[in-house]
C-alpha cells in the first residue's frame, strides 16, 4: 500500500505479541498514520469490530480519514454499510468481509460501552493522553 514504516513505526507494529501497546512519538511522526497502517490486517480478517476511539471526533478522524482513503481508493474495497458526516466516516462495514470498524469520542463516554454483548475485539486510541486528562 506504499507504506514504509520508520524504524519506529516498525517498533510499533512488530510488537504484536503484546496485548497492549502505548507508543510515545514526537509531533509529525506518523502517529496516525501508523495506527492507520495497524488497523488494516484486522480489518481484512472477516468478521472483526474495531473501534478508533480519540479524546474527541477530530482526533480520531485523523486516523479514520486515512482508513476510509486506504480502503475505498487504494483497494477499492465494496462497503455493506457507511456512515459518514459532511464527509467524515463514523462507521463502516466492509462486504463480504462483515468487518466493521466505528469511530467514536472520549467526549461522548456513554458511547465507549460495548454494543450489545459482544465489545469489539479490536480497539485503537489516538491521543489517550488528552482524553485522560479532560
Amino acid at each position: 500500500m506504499g507504506y514504509t514504516p520508520t524504524p519506529q513505526q516498525l517498533a510499533v507494529h512488530n510488537a504484536d505479541n503484546f496485548r497492549f501497546r502505548i507508543c510515545f512519538m514526537g509531533r509529525r511522526s506518523g502517529k496516525s498514520y501508523m495506527a492507520a497502517h495497524e488497523i488494516m490486517p484486522w480489518l481484512l480478517t472477516p468478521k472483526t469490530r474495531g473501534w478508533i476511539v480519540g479524546p474527541n471526533y477530530a482526533l480520531a478522524q485523523k486516523i479514520a480519514r486515512e482508513v476510509k482513503r486506504m480502503v475505498m481508493q487504494q483497494l477499492q474495497l465494496p462497503l455493506e454499510t457507511k456512515k459518514e458526516i459532511n464527509g467524515e466516516l463514523y462507521s463502516m462495514k466492509i462486504a463480504g468481509l462483515g468487518s466493521e470498524l466505528v469511530v467514536k469520542s472520549a467526549d461522548a463516554a456513554d458511547s465507549l460501552i460495548g454494543e450489545g454483548s459482544s465489545p469489539p475485539g479490536n480497539m485503537l486510541g489516538g491521543e489517550i493522553r488528552l482524553a485522560l486528562t479532560t
